[in-house]
C-alpha cells in the first residue's frame, strides 16, 4: 500500500508518551507555532509520528540527531516560512522503532523518509538535519535527488566524520554499551550537562522548557535501545564504519546545500564542509561563531536564516 498521513486522534497514547506530548505540544505553542500532530502509515503498517503546520506544495522537514528529539527544532520551526513537518525519527519520540539489527542503515533512512515524504505529498521539499538527522537527510538525498529543493545540515552530519568520541564508541561495546546507554537522567539539568553539554557551545542557552521535553524524550519507553541501534548500526568501538561514510554520496548527489557548522563542533571542523562544498555546485558554508555540534540550540536564529 502506499504511506498514508492520518490523524494522530485516531492514535491513542497513554503514561509518558502523552505526557511527552502534551509537554511538547507547550513547548512548540509558547514559541507561537501551533502544530497538527499525523501518523505516516508507512507501506509496511508501521506509523512515524510527526508534527506540521501550514499549508502549500512547499514543506520544510525537519529531521532530529541520533539521540535526540524533535524539541531540538523549537527555535528554529517558528522561523521559517511556509509550510513545516517535524519528524520524529522511528524507535524516538512516538514512532514506531524499525527493526533491529539493521545491516543498512543509509538504505532504512532513506526508506522510512521516503514515506513520510510521499505522505506529506509535496512537490517542492526542503531538508533540514541535524547529525544522524543529517545523515539520513543525505541518504533520502543521493536516492531522489531531482525531489530536493534544498538540503540543509546543521551541524556536522554522521556520516562525514570518523571520529565520534569515546562516549558514543562505549555505546557499541557489548555489555559495556548497554549499561553506558542506560545511565540514569533523573532532571532537566543532567540533560544539559550530560546529554547537551559536549554538543554546545554554550549549554546554559539551552531553555528550561526544552530541557524538559529531552528528559521526558530520553526517558521513554525504548528510547535508550533506539539511540543504541542507531549508533551501532553506523559505529564500531574504532569509529564511524567506513561503510557507512555518506561524503562521497552527497557530492555525486549534488543538491543545493547549506553546510551550518559550529565553529566548536565537536565532532569536526568548518574545514570538512569547506572542502565537500568545493566538490559541489550549488553548496555553501555558513560557519556559525560561538556554536557546537547542535547549533540551532547555540544560535536558532542562524540556523533559521540558513534554510532556503
Amino acid at each position: 500500500m502506499d504511506p498514508a498521513l492520518a490523524p494522530a486522534g485516531q492514535h491513542a497514547f497513554g503514561g509518558r508518551l502523552e505526557r511527552f506530548r502534551l509537554l511538547r505540544r507547550e513547548l512548540f505553542a509558547r514559541r507561537g507555532l501551533e502544530l497538527d500532530e499525523h501518523q505516516v502509515i508507512r507501506r509496511d503498517g508501521s506509523r512515524i509520528h510527526l508534527l506540521s503546520s501550514g499549508g502549500g506544495d512547499e514543506v520544510t522537514v525537519f529531521i532530529h540527531g541520533g539521540v535526540g528529539n524533535s524539541a531540538e527544532w523549537a527555535d528554529v520551526a517558528p522561523r521559517v516560512t511556509g509550510r513545516v513537518a517535524i519528524v520524529d525519527t522511528p524507535g524516538f519520540g512516538l514512532s514506531d522503532p524499525l527493526p533491529s539489527p539493521i545491516d543498512d542503515w543509509g538504505r532504512a533512512c532513506a526508506s522510512w523518509l521516503l514515506d513520510v515524504v510521499d505522505a506529506l505529498g509535496a512537490a517542492h521539499l526542503r531538508l533540514v538535519g541535524c547529525s544522524m538527522g543529517g545523515f539520513a537527510t543525505i541518504r533520502f538525498a543521493a536516492a531522489h535527488p531531482d525531489r530536493v529543493a534544498g538540503l540543509t545540515l546543521a551541524g556536522s552530519a554522521g556520516g562525514l566524520f570518523a571520529d565520534i568520541g569515546l562516549f558514543l564508541r562505549l555505546w557499541t561495546v557489548p555489555g559495556v554499551g548497554k549499561a553506558v546507554s542506560r545511565l540514569p537522567l533523573r532532571d532537566p539539568e543532567a540533560v544539559r550537562r550530560r546529554m547537551f553539554g559536549p554538543y554546545v557551545a554554550d549549554p546554559a542557552r539551552i531553555a528550561d522548557d526544552v530541557l524538559a521535553v529531552a528528559l521526558a524524550g530520553v526517558n521513554l519507553p525504548g528510547a535508550r535501545e533506539a539511540s543504541r541501534a542507531v549508533i551501532r548500526s553506523v559505529a564500531d568501538a574504532r569509529g564511524w564504519k567506513p561503510a557507512a561514510r555518506v561524503d562521497a554520496v552527497l557530492v555525486v548527489a549534488d543538491v543545493p546545500t547549506a553546510f551550518v557548522w559550529g565553529d566548536a563542533d565537536i565532532h569536526a571542523s568548518p574545514d570538512v564542509a569547506r572542502a565537500l562544498a568545493a566538490q559541489m555546485s550549488a553548496a555553501r558554508v555558513v560557519v556559525v561563531p560561538a556554536a557546537g555540534h547542535i547549533p540551532h540550540l547555540d544560535h536558532p536564529d542562524a540556523v533559521a536564516d540558513a534554510i532556503r
